[in-house]
């Protein structure tokens, strides 16, 4: 799964919820934030303003439960703890811990 697919939430298996707090910087507030921020090569990539975002958790879940904008088949998995009705493995963990024990992944 690449990032972009993990942002499509029409198509991708799981969800990404991150939360925190953000804040819109001028470009001056910024430098004082980070001093060491490069110079934008052009005058006209300057930025206008920054968003600062401050992440205080972020976690990972299956999107069985989000309502889906497209048709959908009739049979649902609605309380399940199945791997693959929650969507897998997406980042290859229960593989990695099956190949390390021998055994074989969910």
């Amino acid at each position: 799964m690449t990032s972009a697919d993990a942002l499509d939430q029409a198509h991708a298996p799981v969800i990404f919820d991150v939360n925190g707090r953000a804040a819109v910087l001028l470009p001056e507030q910024m430098r004082a934030v980070d001093p060491e921020l490069p110079d934008p090569g052009h005058p006209g990539q300057r930025p206008t303003h920054w968003v600062m975002v401050s992440v205080e958790e972020a976690y990972v879940h299956c999107r069985k439960h989000l309502p889906r904008l497209l048709r959908q088949p009739v049979t649902r998995h609605w309380g399940t703890d199945s791997p693959v009705h929650k969507g897998g493995d997406p980042f290859g963990v229960a593989a990695s811990r099956a190949a390390e024990s021998g055994g074989e992944a969910v």
